[in-house]
């Protein structure tokens, strides 16, 4: 089990925790706390990122349904302006229930 010590942990569904920490056991969280807390488990080695602030990597998961009838049928191309020329063509050319 690693611990990271940080200046701040915001584990966002919790309010944020000055000098707290992360412990981690194969890639997977296994606690989080303030420094008056200990934690569950055995730490093995304390890395101190010092004046960070730890959080959850933000994701775009986003999607775009409309496209979803295009699957396969875009040919490979060399540029982003050239995939979206011929992906405007395709839409443009679609059927509305496509």
């Amino acid at each position: 089990m690693i611990r990271y010590t940080a200046a701040w942990i915001v584990p966002i569904a919790a309010p944020p925790i000055r000098d707290g920490w992360v412990d981690v056991d194969r890639g997977l969280i296994a606690g989080v706390g303030p420094p008056e807390r200990d934690g569950a488990g055995a730490v093995r080695r304390t890395v101190d990122l010092g004046a960070s602030i730890v959080l959850p990597s933000l994701v775009n998961a986003h999607t775009h349904l409309e496209l979803s009838g295009l699957r396969g049928a875009l040919p490979p191309v060399r540029s982003m302006p050239a995939w979206a020329r011929e992906l405007l063509a395709r839409t443009a050319d679609a059927p509305p229930d496509a």
